[in-house]
């Protein structure tokens, strides 16, 4: 025998995630509006600050007043793991506790559901940690000592960088939506518009008109445009390099570049060698700069899968760039890291060579993985409380408790909607002499053979439950007396005609029927039925009373 209802119960209690468990509410038009809270445990009490009492028996728009779209979202989703079974698992923010929630939901039961809600505001704050990483390349983006302007596809200035402002003497605003020809002698835009189409068509590489100050002033420069993605969108980016002072350039870059947080490196296009690697990169792959320069990533086994590697080449081939691929990558000791890379040709000496941007996010991965177990742990668990707590172990069907709690919510539903509902109620005749003569063995298969008979002839929204010893209540909604005496008879009929085990034994069943009386209490419709089943068993047994109406 496994653990009993109360040892689930206590777990349940002292789970540290909030559990509840709800009954979808639909409007007459069998639209679902709102849920109702059945059941939940401390966890959900400590989170909501709701005590169990002014929850349970509530609906969630009564408990959260101020929540409706918040609510609207939640029933639209809800509805469909209550209707249709299944599992539902989504990541929500709720605004009065200002904390992110993974919620998983699915249902036991038609218009029933489970929800779990694990806290995951610490992974939050960590996903945000790594956005902060991100904008790191932002900021290394505003300290390159080169001019960068961010461009829309027609080459009107999106965005520029600190240098574009000290160096060439605009304001951001005065420089917004200009066209990048504008920074250029009027005597030279014409020629500058040439290129710039050729250098978009791949046709040319480079172009060197200088730029022209705000005071008039030329600046030598090389510039290059790229093709790239500026927060979201497709956009141009144009670097000019001002070769005047190419060799301060260079010294800033370079201080950028080493002590950036993000790790970094520098790599050439036709072999792979490292020409450079900043701090970051060398502590996190644990190799000593002079270990890295010169050799290749590949011989080193930097990548796990050389398929992986193979692929994120043949995009920056494709599209002459890599933005925000997630690759598996190994240390010099064997450890394993998560990376989401970055990579973007820059030029050195009229040469091509890859800037290679890394953030680790093997932490963020590897609580998602953790976090993703427990909630399938979690829900495995909890599915398997549901059914202990509401389930007859011998016979698989639901327990006393159950069906009396069902029985109650189906009177209220037919007394509130107007419908029919009839109760059945079934005991095996002479049972005690089958114990007495074959065993407490054979009776339990008794049992469990007339629950599956009675299952059997059942519809998908009936309800049936062991109510105690060798006793069964059917519960059938929307059901008249004529009709549920009709499923009566078809299940004694065919109690009456099975072999039960291997000694051949014959069983029969007495049964009472009787239909819901608008107004009546629940303990006045189990006594009629009780009534009938035993007036059945003083007629003679293995027969059917029915009250009809």
């Amino acid at each position: 025998m496994g653990p009993s209802e109360e040892f689930y119960h206590f777990i349940v209690d002292r789970m540290i995630n909030a559990f509840a468990y709800s009954r979808i509410i639909t409007d007459e038009a069998g639209n679902a509006v709102d849920y109702e809270l059945l059941e939940v445990n401390p966890a959900f009490e400590k989170f909501t600050g709701y005590r169990s009492s002014d929850i349970i028996n509530c609906s969630f728009n009564l408990l959260f007043p101020h929540q409706n779209d918040f609510i609207s979202t939640w029933v639209n989703r809800l509805e469909q793991v209550a209707q249709n079974g299944g599992r539902e698992a989504f990541e929500c923010y709720w605004a009065p506790l200002q904390r992110w929630f993974y919620i998983t939901a699915y249902n036991i039961e038609p218009h029933h559901f489970i929800t779990i809600f694990s806290d995951i505001s610490r992974l939050k704050k960590t996903e945000a940690a790594i956005r902060k990483e991100r904008k790191n390349f932002a900021a290394f983006f505003d300290s390159l000592d080169a001019f960068v302007f961010v461009l829309d596809t027609h080459g009107c200035i999106k965005y520029v960088n600190r240098t574009v402002v000290e160096g060439l003497g605009y304001s951001r605003k005065e420089l917004k939506h200009s066209h990048l020809r504008l920074l250029h002698h009027p005597e030279q835009q014409e020629e500058f518009d040439r290129i710039f189409l050729a250098m978009l068509q791949g046709q040319e590489k480079y172009c060197m008109i200088p730029l022209q100050h705000k005071n008039g002033a030329p600046i030598p420069v090389e510039s290059r445009i790229v093709k790239g993605i500026w927060s979201g969108g497709e956009v141009l980016f144009a670097v000019s390099k001002d070769i005047s002072d190419l060799m301060l350039s260079e010294q800033k870059f370079s201080h950028a570049f080493r002590f950036n947080p993000t790790l970094m490196s520098i790599s050439s296009m036709e072999d792979g060698y490292y020409l450079d690697v900043n701090e970051s990169y060398c502590r996190k792959f644990e190799y000593k700069r002079e270990e890295l320069i010169g050799r290749s990533s590949l011989e080193l086994g930097i990548f796990i899968d050389d398929g992986q590697r193979d692929q994120a080449k043949q995009i920056i081939i494709c599209q002459g760039e890599l933005v925000n691929y997630e690759i598996r990558l190994r240390t010099k000791t064997g450890k394993n890291i998560i990376g989401l890379c970055s990579v973007k040709y820059i030029q050195i000496g009229h040469k091509d060579y890859l800037l290679t941007m890394i953030n680790d996010i093997t932490e963020i991965r590897t609580m998602q993985k953790a976090m993703e177990e427990k909630n399938r742990q979690l829900e495995k668990l909890n599915h398997m409380l549901v059914t202990q707590a509401v389930t007859d172990d011998l016979t698989g069907l639901y327990n006393h408790r159950y069906i009396f709690a069902s029985l109650e919510k189906e009177i209220d539903r037919a007394e509130r909607y107007q419908q029919l509902l009839t109760i059945i109620m079934l005991d095996i005749d002479h049972f005690k002499e089958v114990n007495d003569k074959f065993g407490h063995p054979v009776g339990d298969k008794v049992l469990a053979t007339v629950a599956a008979i009675i299952s059997s002839n059942l519809r998908e929204v009936d309800i049936v439950g062991r109510f105690g010893g060798d006793e069964f209540m059917i519960i059938l909604p929307h059901t008249g007396v004529t009709e549920g005496q009709i499923v009566a008879e078809r299940i004694r009929y065919e109690v009456e005609k099975c072999p039960f085990t291997s000694q051949n034994i014959r069983i029969t069943a007495s049964i009472g029927v009787c239909e819901y009386i608008g107004g009546e209490e629940l303990d006045q419709l189990v006594t009629r039925v009780d009534e009938l089943l035993y007036s059945a068993k003083n007629r003679g047994r293995n027969r059917t009373e029915a009250h009809m109406l």
